[in-house]
């Protein structure tokens, strides 16, 4: 129940954007998204979007793309029987076991948008 960390090694130079959103896509509710390295800023709502060209290199690039899961599902996965390391506590439990945990991480493909060709 923690965070997810999605990594795509992409050729490319170009100008461009990471896209997150669309129809039926979107990020619930944060991301960081690295790009060789060098963090480019963290979205957190529609359209989802960051400029990558700042760290585009010339060959291959490694994106990264961490979302952060949402604190309510937190607490409810450490009230699970089987979960070994607890990391919440609280003085009063307001989720129970059997509570739903909520949408979280990425709900849908990252897209790289080309906004112009660079030479």
């Amino acid at each position: 129940m923690t965070g997810m960390l999605i990594s795509i090694i992409f050729t490319m130079v170009l100008t461009c954007l990471v896209c997150c959103s669309g129809p039926g896509n979107t990020v619930k509710n944060l991301a960081d998204v690295i790009l060789n390295g060098k963090s480019l800023g963290i979205v957190w709502k529609t359209p989802f979007r960051i400029d990558i060209s700042p760290a585009l290199k010339k060959g291959k690039n490694e994106l990264e793309i961490k979302v952060a899961n949402l604190w309510v599902n937190r607490l409810i996965g450490d009230q699970q029987p089987d979960e070994a390391h607890r990391i919440t506590y609280t003085t009063q439990q307001f989720y129970r076991v059997d509570s739903p945990v909520l949408p979280s991480g990425l709900m849908g493909p990252v897209k790289i948008l080309r906004l112009s060709t660079s030479n």
